[in-house]
């Protein structure tokens, strides 16, 4: 897949792709989708343009640098229906968009991941958050993971890592049955998004440490 609106599409049908069903989380995924190189996307232009269409449909006069998600948040009472309002949106944008003419698209996004490695990109989320993710939260940080995975499951180098990571993490906390995901119980035991972003890293540097993983 290497359409934004096809992903669109998708997630429409499926919305437990994302994760947690929260509009921010939704664009942390497709933050992670569009994180890989290859395959190119090819109609990467669109998150630009529903930018710009979503602050003149609301009427938002505010010249600050303001998200759609956080736009979208405005109009809805949580973040939950601003998820499933978002798809709503989007129809209606596409269809003027068709008929739209546009200058050149500046298009730019964070760098581009040039590798296929959970292990290094894991590492760059570490160090740096807040520029992958927007905020520290770990609901965020599993909804760009589990985008970026969709991208190109196949060529994903080191994903057995992160399989390994789900059978430890069971293993540590053996209170589950095998359907429960690292995921559920990595939020389960944890107070808060940041705090569950740190247990992450904790219980993931452990894991590396027993498969003598460079972290």
């Amino acid at each position: 897949m290497s359409a934004l609106k096809e992903l669109i599409d998708q997630i429409r049908i499926h919305p437990n792709l994302v994760g947690t069903q929260s509009i921010f989380c939704l664009r942390a995924f497709f933050d992670g989708w569009t994180f890989r190189k290859k395959p190119a996307v090819e109609d990467a232009y669109i998150d630009y343009l529903f930018l710009l269409w979503i602050k003149e449909k609301l009427a938002i006069r505010s010249t600050a640098s303001v998200s759609w998600p956080s736009m979208i948040c405005l109009v809805n009472t949580d973040e939950y229906d601003a998820f499933f309002h978002f798809f709503e949106l989007f129809d209606v944008f596409y269809e003027d968009a068709k008929n739209a003419v546009y200058d050149e698209v500046p298009y730019a996004r964070v760098e581009h991941y040039n590798h296929d490695s959970v292990v290094e990109l894991i590492a760059k989320i570490q160090l740096r958050p807040a520029m992958y993710l927007g905020q520290e939260s770990f609901e965020l940080f599993a909804s760009f993971l589990r985008g970026w995975y969709l991208r190109d499951p196949e060529g994903i180098t080191d994903w057995h890592v992160m399989q390994g990571f789900d059978r430890w993490i069971r293993i540590r906390y053996p209170y589950f049955s095998e359907e429960i995901s690292w995921e559920k119980i990595i939020k389960y035991y944890s107070v808060g998004s940041m705090a569950g972003l740190s247990l992450f890293f904790e219980e993931y540097k452990d894991y590396c440490q027993t498969l003598k993983v460079i972290y």
